[in-house]
Order: structure tokens, then sequence, then C-alpha cells
């Protein structure tokens, strides 16, 4: 090495330039082929990773729901909710208890008495549903048309949470005879009682029926020509031959005359009337 060094020291000042360049250009070979070219693929690979990562990333962010408006719909659902316990407890306050059943059954008994009403039957049943229970109330009664109106006027007064499930009124075989009512009613029961849960209020003036339904003329509506565009179909009561019709506002069966032309057949929801020669079908308006 001493040998190296004395025979550098024998060259001259261009031959040591030039000696150390090439040293010079030599390491700097050995630096980018050993250390940068490894280093700068590194780099490139993580670059090139980091460039996938961060679409991956965007990509998720895109499928991921907005947290912040789920916040506030959440925030926005509890609010409602509470405002629904709220008007659930209100109802629940003044909801009837079932130990009030015949309380009700009573009600139903005094508002028939205040009218014509012949009561001949009522049954009762109770079914539960979790915290409260329904009443469903089957009555049968007879009574004028007038009287069952108001009748079911006034029940429906004894309490908010009283429905009528449903209805069935026969007609009156003479004129003088009262109809038959079968008549479904239900109620909403919880468990607080409430003395004056079951009280209809004063009744007010009884509704005024202008005529009976069920008490036809059974003859023309008018003795005078007619025009079908005069005539409109009200309703239909479907009794196989026994059926009717309201054509008008009057009850008229299979052959009653309506004016200048005569029925000829009911069906469910229309009617075909024949004047001899043509025959002109009335339907029920929906």
């Amino acid at each position: 090495m001493f040998e190296k060094l004395a025979n550098f020291k024998k060259l001259t000042t261009r031959e040591k330039i030039l000696v150390i360049g090439l040293v010079l250009v030599v390491g700097v070979n050995l630096y980018i082929q050993l250390i940068h070219k490894p280093i700068s693929k590194r780099l490139k690979n993580y670059r090139f990773q980091l460039l996938k990562t961060k679409g991956k990333l965007e990509e998720l962010e895109s499928k991921l729901p907005d947290l912040r408006k789920q916040k506030d719909d959440i925030n926005s659902m509890k609010v409602e909710f509470k405002k629904m316990e709220e008007h659930i407890k209100e109802m629940e306050r003044t909801l009837p208890g079932r130990g009030q059943t015949t309380q009700f059954l009573k009600e139903l008994t005094r508002e028939a008495s205040g009218l014509n009403i012949e009561l001949t039957s009522i049954r009762q049943k109770v079914e539960r549903y979790g915290d409260y229970s329904r009443l469903f109330v089957e009555l049968k009664f007879n009574a004028s048309y007038g009287d069952i109106v108001n009748y079911i006027r006034n029940l429906e007064s004894i309490s908010p949470y009283l429905a009528v499930e449903k209805m069935e009124v026969s007609e009156p075989k003479k004129m003088e005879e009262k109809s038959t009512v079968q008549l479904a009613l239900s109620v909403l029961l919880g468990e607080a009682y409430l003395p004056e849960s079951f009280k209809a209020p004063p009744e007010g003036p009884p509704v005024k029926v202008s005529r009976d339904i069920f008490i036809s003329s059974r003859g023309p509506v008018s003795s005078a020509k007619i025009q079908v565009s005069e005539l409109k179909l009200m309703g239909v009561t479907w009794r196989g031959e026994r059926s009717t019709a309201i054509i008008n506002n009057e009850v008229v069966r299979v052959g009653d005359k309506v004016g200048n032309l005569r029925v000829k057949q009911i069906l469910l929801e229309s009617v075909t009337l024949t004047d001899g020669r043509e025959d002109f079908v009335l339907s029920i308006e929906r």
C-alpha cells in the first residue's frame, strides 16, 4: 500500500487529477449500481402500493354511509320516538280498564231504553293483546229505521275507542214491523280504571229521518215518461230473488216500475231496466 502511495506521489499533477477522477467515477458508479438503483426501485414500488391503497380507501369511503347524516337521522328518530311514547302514554291514561265491561254493557242498554228499541240478545267476549284487551259485543235488536240511526249515533259517543265492526239490517216483511239489526261493536281496554270512561254525554236532539229506506211505494216513481239519465242507482241489497235496489231514493224489486220503465234484473252492482223494447243498465257510481 505504501508502495502504491509512493507511486502516486511520483505522478504529475495532471495524472493525479485523472486518477482521482477515475476513482470518483468508479465510486459513483458503484454507488448508483449498489445503493441508488435498489433504493429507487423500492421507492417506486412503495409509491405504486401507496397509490393503489389510496384508490382502495377512496372506493371504500364512497361505499360507506355518511356517518354524520346517519347520526342526525338517528337523533331525529329518537325525538320522534319520544313524542310517540308520550302520545301513547297520554292515550293509555284515557283508556277504559278491563274491569269496566259491566259498565259498558249497562251504557249500551241505557242508550237503548231511551229509544223504542227491543234488545233481543247481547253477547260479549274479551281478547287479550299484550298489555291491552279488546272487548267484542254482538247486539241483536228490533227497531225502526229512525231509532236505528239515533241509537248508532248515541253509541259512538260512549267512548272514542268504540268502533262499529259490522252491522246487518234486515228489511221488515211488513210496513208496520220493525227492522231486525245485528250489530258488532269493539272497544279497546287498558289497565286503568276510569269511572267516567263509558259515559255518553247528554243526548242532543234526535236525528230526523225524512223517510225509511225500507219502505217502498212498490209502484212507479212517476207516471210521466222518465229519462234514463235522470235515474241514479244508489245501492243494491243482494238476496238472490229477493234482491232490492235503491233508485232515486226509492227501494225497488224485480218487476217494479220506475216511471215508464220496469226493473228487469238486479245484480250486485247494477240494475237492468227495460221499456219492453230496449234494456238500460244503471251502475253504482264509485
